[in-house]
């Protein structure tokens, strides 16, 4: 039995990858892969209820309950014991399995987990580029948690913060504690490289597979904001973060609003390169290949907001979140 554990990151395709095997879980089974449901019907709406806002189905494999990793402990316990399951591939995709697997209790314990049934244990990460890892988080931040502040204000949190990051501080950790065990098959992708075609990807360095007729059709399964979207986004945030977190979801589910694309200022990214420096120096010195992160580019835009109505936009945002707030 080969078990494959993919775990993130965040803003590197996995709800593109989750999607494409929920949709295809009978002819993948077909193949001997499974994609098992983790979660009780019960809670799918409330664990993924952004996701069937935009006719997204990434079924319930994939969200934070990973974050206890007993939990997949016990499930596989329960796969082993089942003979049919014996030359299957049962694969397990979760974002949160990065900050898991920066804890080498967890190494061993997979590696116990390996050794102990005959196991083949896959580990599959995949890595961004610095400055557009960064900018990506912080506009899934004012999507999806209530973000108000400015990207230098979001910069400058991190340091103290190390969760606003996970990049930063887990992938290094993880590449250095992968090399400890042999047991556990550890491959890490740099995303900018496969982005074009993520589950392609995942299933051919996964299950040494590519059933290339069942890949779904090329579109975002979670895109990030447009620049317009998040303006207005961080405005509302500002005064009314939960409604900002339902909307955020909502409108990541229609069609670009506007086409302008996320920027950041030059001084923004100024300061996103300082930050990124030693991060990409730690992980120069530990990939081998020519996978490797770069400090990346990202389009820049004004200082300020522009005369082009996007202040106004944002003061939409400030108002109806002011307006909402106040009951006025």
């Amino acid at each position: 039995m080969n078990i494959v554990l993919h775990i993130g990151a965040d803003k590197t395709g996995s709800t593109a990858i989750q999607q494409f095997f929920a949709q295809n879980i009978e002819l993948l089974s077909a193949a001997g892969i499974e994609y098992p449901n983790i979660l009780p019907d019960e809670l799918y709406p409330r664990a993924h209820g952004w996701a069937a806002v935009g006719g997204i189905n990434v079924n319930g494999n994939g969200y934070s309950l990973f974050e206890d990793f007993s939990m997949l402990e016990r499930i596989v316990a329960a796969l082993i014991l089942d003979p049919v399951n014996q030359n299957k591939t049962f694969v397990f995709s979760s974002e949160r399995l990065l900050k898991t697997f920066a804890d080498e209790s967890v190494w061993n314990r997979l590696a116990q987990i390996s050794e102990s049934n005959n196991l083949k244990v896959t580990v599959v990460g995949y890595y961004r580029d610095a400055i557009p890892y960064l900018s990506s988080i912080y506009n899934e931040l004012i999507k999806s948690a209530g973000e108000s502040n400015t990207f230098s204000d979001f910069v400058s949190r991190i340091p103290n913060n190390p969760h606003l990051a996970p990049h930063f501080n887990y992938f290094p950790r993880i590449i250095q504690l992968s090399n400890s065990f042999p047991q556990v098959k550890f491959s890490v992708f740099r995303y900018e490289t496969h982005k074009n075609e993520i589950a392609e990807h995942f299933l051919l360095s996964a299950a040494n597979t590519t059933l290339l007729d069942a890949l779904p059709p090329k579109r975002d399964a979670n895109r990030s904001l447009s620049r317009l979207e998040s303006i207005f986004l961080t405005g509302l945030n500002a005064h009314r973060p939960d409604l900002g977190r339902e909307l955020g979801w909502r409108i990541a589910a229609l069609p670009v609003i506007d086409d302008k694309s996320f920027t950041l200022s030059p001084k923004d990214i100024e300061m996103a390169t300082a930050l990124c420096e030693n991060y990409l120096s730690e992980m120069h010195n530990l990939i081998i290949g020519e996978e490797r992160p770069g400090m990346g580019k990202i389009e820049s835009g004004p200082d300020k907001l522009s005369q082009n109505g996007e202040a106004q936009i944002h003061q939409l945002g400030t108002v109806i979140g002011n307006y909402l707030k106040d009951g006025k």
